[in-house]
């Protein structure tokens, strides 16, 4: 073993370290920058959601001064815009109630609830009716 074996392992170990280093400020680094565009992100989404209430304000706006041009009360129009819009909220929120159902993953949580030898028969039945589809779709004679 001669001197220049012990310098080779710190040049090699400072080496390792070195890129430890980078590596890991690297990586807070694209943390951070994710963390900003994360807070960005949700301040557009808030600043567009107000323009779209603000807009629409104006739109029913628009149609209430329409409808009461032509002659039948404002109260009335607001009454009729106010019922549609009711039963456009229930509508979405039944919507977003159905599509939050899908984030407790049921199926994932059937199938872990489930002993071994009953996933073990499902797995089973599925392989053969997989087996059963493709003879019946092989044309006959051949094979």
């Amino acid at each position: 073993m001669n001197g220049t074996e012990p310098s080779r392992s710190k040049a090699l170990l400072n080496a390792s370290l070195s890129r430890v280093r980078s590596v890991t400020d690297l990586a807070i680094a694209e943390i951070r920058l994710a963390a900003v565009s994360s807070l960005n992100m949700l301040l557009l989404i808030l600043l567009s959601a107000g323009a779209l209430m603000i807009s629409w304000g104006l739109l029913v706006v628009c149609c209430l001064h329409a409808v009461a041009m032509l002659g039948v009360p404002w109260a009335w129009t607001a009454l009729v815009l106010a019922a549609i819009h009711v039963l456009l909220a229930t509508y979405l929120w039944h919507t977003a109630v159905g599509l939050s159902n899908d984030l407790t993953l049921p199926e994932l949580r059937k199938t872990l609830t489930r002993s071994p030898s009953k996933r073990q028969e499902d797995y089973d039945a599925q392989s053969a009716s997989l087996g059963s589809s493709r003879q019946a779709t092989t044309p006959t004679g051949s094979a």
